[in-house]
């Protein structure tokens, strides 16, 4: 079985200071049920979207569905599972954020804080670059502080830890954004860096996470 593992690339972010809000965009009908996003580059780690007659022009007032306010900024995407939109942030306090928000309303459903910190990064991102991922039961947020989470639908924090804890430092030029991913009942954690450098996987079964550990 091949698994995709993703490394950092580092993404453009607005020269604001404060991420004013996430728009998101009328791209289907509202009869016609969008395909799920769970993770960063889509269901199939392509970045490729099989959704047809997508608008090509948006404003102010053009094919926005709609908008709404986020407590900071985050170079992270945005994941789509079913009707809910989940994502994370960082406010100017340095606390680290995940956030579940309604997909047709906008409403922000829960706002839960992961902790608080900062390590190097590029002034263009913040802690909140990695992407999260979503199996419509849970969440999996990734900050570049090492703090990792498991959160239920609900918002309730299932389990936590810091990876920079647990195996050493993180040492990138411009901070971490590798991105978890979920496959077959294993969560992968990439993290590529000028230390050593490993894989963590996280094996899933109903009543607790066991662990692998492979070192480049």
């Amino acid at each position: 079985m091949i698994y995709r593992l993703q490394m950092f690339a580092m993404r453009k972010t607005s020269a604001r200071r404060i991420l004013l809000g996430l728009i998101l965009l009328q791209l289907l009908p509202a009869t016609l049920p969008a395909a799920d996003w769970p993770c960063w580059r889509g269901p199939d780690g392509l970045g490729v979207s099989t959704e047809k007659s997508l608008p090509v022009q948006w404003g102010k007032d053009k094919n926005i569905a709609w908008k709404t306010a986020l407590p900071g900024k985050g170079a992270s995407s945005p994941v789509i599972v079913g009707n809910r939109v989940y994502l994370t942030a960082q406010p100017t306090n340095l606390s680290l954020h995940v956030l579940a928000i309604s997909r047709e309303r906008g409403e922000i459903l829960w706002d839960r804080e992961i902790g608080r910190g900062t390590l190097h990064a590029n002034k263009l991102h913040n802690m909140a670059s990695p992407t999260p991922m979503a199996d419509g039961q849970h969440v999996w947020a990734m900050f570049g502080t090492g703090d990792l989470a498991c959160l239920d639908n609900d918002g309730k924090i299932l389990w936590q830890r810091n990876l920079v804890q647990e195996y050493g430092v993180f040492k990138f030029g411009h901070g971490y954004g590798s991105s978890p991913m979920l496959d077959a009942g294993r969560l992968f954690i990439v993290c590529m860096h000028q230390g050593p450098s490993y894989v963590l996987i996280l094996l899933k079964n109903p009543w607790s996470f066991f662990e692998a550990l492979g070192w480049a």
